[in-house]
């Protein structure tokens, strides 16, 4: 399972190596971009970086994520020590449909999943991935945004247990 920059990476992973899933779900992949909206998503995510070098509002966002006193501080310490390179290459990733053409052809059963409220390339991406692989099927959730996991957490959870159990029998 991944979710977001996750579930890019889920996707490469599942396509180049099926031999090691039973089944994935990706939760909001962004696997069509285009120049502009990987401009956007670098001004956006340095924006974001810049804020989250403040140690007081990292540990609100912590808090707001519902991380313990524990791990919003790790959580903190961690943000001081990102490069803004890593920043760029997290955008810049190269994982797109076109990067990984064993996805068409893999037989793991894929759940894709976005946001009915997302960016259109993220929606589209769960569509054409339904329509490149037979063995994958796609869900838009109409109140959801990029905020599935953490919003829509019981029906989110649901998923995953049914997930599973398909894979098991």
């Amino acid at each position: 399972m991944g979710f977001s920059l996750g579930a890019q990476i889920a996707f490469k992973l599942v396509s180049e190596h099926p031999g090691l899933f039973s089944s994935a779900i990706l939760v909001s992949p962004w696997l069509i971009k285009s120049e502009a909206e990987l401009a956007e998503a670098l001004r956006i995510n340095e924006k974001q970086f810049a804020s989250l070098r403040k140690k007081w509002l990292c540990g609100i966002v912590g808090m707001m994520n519902g991380l313990p006193r524990e791990q919003r501080a790790e959580f903190v310490g961690q943000m001081q020590n990102v490069k803004p390179e890593t920043i760029r290459r997290s955008v810049y990733n190269g994982i797109t449909l076109e990067s990984e053409p064993g996805f068409a052809g893999m037989s793991v059963p894929v759940v894709a999943l976005a946001g009915g409220r997302e960016q259109k390339a993220v929606i589209d991406s769960v569509k054409r991935m339904a329509e490149l692989n037979p063995n994958c099927r796609y869900q838009i959730w109409d109140r959801a945004a990029h905020n599935i996991p953490p919003v829509f957490a019981g029906d989110f959870n649901r998923l995953i247990t049914e997930t599973a159990n398909k894979a098991s029998v």
